[in-house]
């Protein structure tokens, strides 16, 4: 199976049309009267379907759920690590590992109904990724909050995508075993040489994929549907403004926290300086 994750973001069937050719044209027809030169309708479903698209699946099997697995994990730490130099990334490490248990919810979900799932909006693993952010962010003391309007458009989708993008096709060394098998590979360099053995037998190198996080429509769509995973692994669920694709609020804090850190970093990143200690 391809690591392909966008199933879901492909449209529904396409309804039966018709090629038509004249008589004339045809191949093998009979010769055309004198009297007719009506068109002959062929139906679609005569053709040999060409497109590059990937199928439908009927149920998400387990190469999907390891691979959106390790393509959300992949994305978080990149959201941890953006801006590290300047002191502040998105997401603490902790936090990443909130997020990323989150994951493992609703991918308990996707195993228990394949076929459900299959069906549902679940996106790619870079939605995933974001939304499991901003979801871990508006957990924080205060909610979804921020402290300047440059921390808002750092917390844009739109935004925290094109950042992922430049790390497009970055390959990095997975784990295939679940969770365990990650901590294997995080512990890679530690004593025991069954963890070594593990990890050899595990890790595989994959490339980041950045899909399109498509129109707001669609992105409602599967909002809703990592909401309803979420819910039926044992979680809460979305907060209600992430859900609902809203930007944080802007409070004025007595002091610079970490939203005002990540917006100072990611202003330096981009080319806009502040004196040091603004």
């Amino acid at each position: 199976m391809s690591d392909s994750d966008d199933f879901q973001e492909e449209s529904d069937e396409e309804p039966e049309t018709t090629l038509t050719f004249s008589n004339e044209a045809a191949p093998d027809a009979a010769a055309p009267s004198a009297a007719s030169s009506a068109p002959v309708a062929i139906p679609r479903s005569h053709f040999v379907n060409t497109s590059s698209k990937p199928a439908r699946p009927a149920a998400l099997d387990d190469a999907w759920v390891q691979t959106r697995y390790n393509q959300v994990d992949m994305h978080l730490a990149k959201l941890q690590n953006e801006c590290a130099r300047s002191g502040a990334g998105y997401l603490t490490e902790d936090e990443r590992y909130s997020a990323k248990a989150d994951c493992e919810m609703a991918l308990q979900a996707v195993k228990a109904d394949p076929r459900a799932a299959a069906a549902m909006a679940t996106a790619s693993a870079v939605c995933w990724a974001i939304l499991l952010a901003r979801n871990t962010a508006a957990r924080r003391p205060g909610g979804f909050t921020v402290d300047s309007e440059a921390a808002v458009e750092l917390w844009d989708m739109d935004t925290m995508h094109a950042i992922l993008t430049n790390y497009k096709s970055d390959r990095v060394t997975t784990a295939e075993g679940g969770p365990e098998s990650a901590a294997l590979v995080a512990h890679a360099n530690g004593p025991g040489k069954t963890a070594a053995r593990h990890v050899k037998s595990d890790a595989k190198q994959r490339s980041l994929r950045l899909d399109s996080l498509g129109p707001e429509p669609e992105r409602r769509k599967k909002a809703k549907a990592l909401d309803t995973l979420l819910r039926r692994g044992g979680g809460d669920g979305l907060a209600p403004e992430v859900l609902e694709l809203q930007p944080p609020r802007v409070q004025t804090f007595a002091t610079v926290g970490r939203a005002g850190r990540v917006a100072t970093a990611a202003s330096d990143r981009w080319g806009t300086k502040r004196p040091r200690g603004a």
